[in-house]
């Protein structure tokens, strides 16, 4: 059951630059660091987005810092390596339940005593351990973050984005080539991955933690207005769905799915939707976004085309509008990339994207091109939550 099933308070996430102003040392292991600056005040993004003002009232709300890295002569390349080692081997989650030995760790790794010896000393070098006695290591701030399942999943080869990451392994050969080296890297693609039933369970557990904030936002936007069907294609759809029927009582929703993603989503919609009338109201269809769906008023397509070529991202969104009621239209989100405003983190997915799939992120041009490839037209794009553009799409012979 995803953890968002129940009813949270959902921040607008915005970036802020902010800088320390003041330092305080309360106790011998607390300190007290104080954030100032304009952007805490209401502002507008390099974006053009209105922001709001700051504001936490919540002892647990989730707030990021990121820091900029300090400039460096030449990359560093080992470091990211040694961590994920020390992560695929529990080392930083031992440490953290008090085994602290280089020979107690190397027994409970099953690793060599001289070796592991060795990759301590470098953690220890760079910040992530720091030695309490000889031979016998501890966490840092900075190590303990490495216990986070969030980020213990990222590292991990066999955790649910540290698994799909493995394909940037073969980055040299999808740029010479065009296509996914996934395969390559790892032995099987990543939709045969995918198909593996424990691993799909916990990737699209991952995704459902996502869901639920930008679903309340459509489902109380005019987006639905007069929609009586609607077909979802979209990794969270069981929480999409949740929301969906919550606001709009007559609204009826079958989420169509390949059958590894069907089988999660049968065994959680009880959990994730406990009432029962409005549980009633969705159902699951094993099938592709590449088959004749449902006739329905509207197709709802959530981030399923990155993982696809432009022909077949195409051929996906015209299936779709096939099998749409007289007056029906295709709801789509889709990242794309902002050439305008590089930034880091669109690029990884992007370069990640072509190693796994062969794709990538598209750009807005790319992404009207495979929309005209598919016959259909924009008739408006909405924002809806945190800036999340939905695009509405009808068939160009009806507009």
């Amino acid at each position: 059951m995803p953890k968002t099933s129940r009813r949270l308070t959902v921040h607008p996430l915005t970036l802020r630059e902010v800088e320390v102003v003041r330092v305080a040392d309360l106790t011998p292991g607390m300190r007290r660091i104080t954030l100032g600056g304009e952007q805490l005040r209401e502002f507008t993004s390099a974006n053009g987005f209105p922001q709001p003002a700051f504001d936490s009232h919540g002892f647990d709300d989730d707030i990021r810092l990121v820091f900029r890295h300090p400039g460096r002569a030449e990359p560093v390349l080992i470091r990211p390596i040694a961590i994920r080692t020390a992560v695929e081997l529990g080392v930083p989650e031992l440490i953290s339940r008090n085994v602290t030995s280089v020979a107690d760790l190397a027994d409970r790794t099953e690793s060599d005593d001289r070796a592991l010896g060795k990759l301590l000393r470098y953690l220890h070098a760079v910040g992530i351990l720091t030695e309490t006695e000889p031979g016998h290591y501890g966490l840092t701030a900075v190590g303990e973050v490495l216990t986070n399942e969030f980020m213990a999943d990222t590292l991990h080869p066999a955790g649910v984005i540290g698994r799909e990451r493995l394909g940037v392994h073969g980055l040299t050969e999808s740029i010479r080539t065009g296509r996914p080296s996934y395969a390559s890297v790892t032995g099987q693609t990543f939709a045969d991955v995918r198909a593996e039933q424990g691993y799909e369970d916990r990737y699209l557990e991952r995704l459902a933690k996502f869901q639920s904030a930008p679903a309340v936002s459509i489902a109380e936007s005019e987006l639905l207005a007069g929609v009586r069907h609607l077909v979802i294609h979209s990794g969270g759809a069981d929480a999409q769905a949740r929301e969906f029927v919550a606001v709009h009582e007559t609204l009826r929703v079958t989420i169509c799915a390949l059958p590894a993603q069907a089988d999660w989503l049968r065994r959680d919609l009880p959990a994730t939707i406990p009432d029962e009338q409005q549980r009633a109201r969705v159902g699951v269809v094993e099938q592709s976004v590449f088959e004749p769906g449902p006739a329905s008023d509207a197709v709802f397509i959530s981030r399923a085309l990155k993982a696809l070529p432009d022909p077949d991202a195409a051929h996906a969104l015209r299936r779709a509008a096939g099998s749409l009621l007289p007056g029906g239209r295709v709801l789509l989100i889709e990242e794309v990339f902002d050439t305008g405003a590089l930034d880091e983190h669109d690029g990884e997915a992007d370069l990640l994207g072509i190693t796994v799939h062969g794709s990538g992120l598209r750009t807005a041009a790319e992404l009207d091109s495979v929309i005209t490839r598919a016959g259909l037209i924009r008739t408006t794009t909405h924002t809806v939550g945190w800036g999340t553009a939905v695009h509405e799409l009808v068939p160009a012979d009806t507009h």
